[in-house]
């Protein structure tokens, strides 16, 4: 039964992959310009999210990072803001595009699925790209509680999130120098990190609102498609039942007719039997 459902779900996808390349031949279609901007946009997000990847890897390998390195993990998160606001930009206009009213033509569910698949791509690589960044919040809050307890200063998790939120790490440095111990280094390291984590966390605000927007248009679509496959599963398993069914009448018919023949011949013979019988008693 799984089986068939996925046959059916795969001959519903190879038509419409069919009827979007005889769609999308329409270069000159505004639609399709601005589909070909989102897919753009997608490209470059990708590739701009796995060198800040690259990057922030460097930047945690290093005590001190190099500022060029830094400068372009900035220049990076700026530039992955402005083709964010870019694909959703474009993707809202698609959205415009794909109000009519006819939506039961060719054309009409060729377009509703390019601008479902953006939609999807967009939240895929925006998730990702938060993800990488709060792994990197996490990983420097880390170095920055390892570099306060080599110090033998010790600060809870609570302690260390208020201290990052509120910017009172001044006042462990200002403390920390006081220490003969605390090398000018390890201060610059801490205060270092704690630079970055702002940058990342006003990084991760700009782009907030713009992904929370397509991941719950894409979460609706999600419910529709889910829907959508649900009868689709229930409609084969009504074929299916309905094959059994019918196979299951043929083969009482069968049985039903073959008990008639039977009966027909054993009265028939019954019948010349007696028939024997009476004229031999004539006889």
């Amino acid at each position: 039964m799984r089986d068939r459902t996925e046959e059916l779900k795969e001959g519903i996808r190879d038509s419409e992959d069919e009827e979007m390349k005889l769609v999308l031949n329409s270069d000159d279609d505004p639609f399709f310009q601005q589909v070909a901007e989102v897919r753009q946009c997608l490209m470059d997000l990708e590739r701009f999210v796995s060198e800040m990847k690259t990057k922030q890897l460097k930047i945690l390998g290093s005590p001190l990072p190099d500022d060029r390195d830094v400068k372009e993990l900035q220049s990076l998160r700026d530039q992955i803001k402005t083709r964010a606001q870019a694909a959703r930009s474009h993707i809202q206009k698609l959205e415009r595009k794909d109000s009519g009213d006819d939506v039961g033509n060719m054309d009409d569910r060729v377009r509703k699925t390019q601008r479902e698949v953006l939609s999807r791509g967009f939240v895929e690589v925006m998730s990702r790209c938060h993800e990488i960044q709060s792994e990197y919040r996490q990983r420097n809050v880390e170095r920055i509680h390892r570099q306060l307890q080599i110090t033998g200063v010790t600060v809870t998790e609570e302690k260390m999130e208020e201290m990052l939120e509120t910017g009172k790490q001044e006042v462990f440095t200002a403390n920390l120098m006081l220490d003969t111990q605390v090398t000018k280094q390890t201060l610059n390291e801490i205060e270092t990190r704690r630079e970055e984590i702002f940058k990342l966390e006003r990084s991760i605000r700009d782009l907030h609102d713009m992904f929370m927007y397509m991941a719950m248009e894409v979460e609706a679509q999600g419910e529709m498609i889910d829907n959508i496959e649900s009868c689709v599963s229930h409609s084969v398993d009504y074929v299916e039942k309905a094959k059994t069914d019918t196979r299951s009448a043929v083969t009482s018919q069968r049985h039903s007719r073959k008990k008639k023949i039977m009966i027909f011949v054993c009265v028939s013979v019954l019948v010349l039997v007696i028939i024997a019988v009476v004229v031999g008693l004539v006889a």
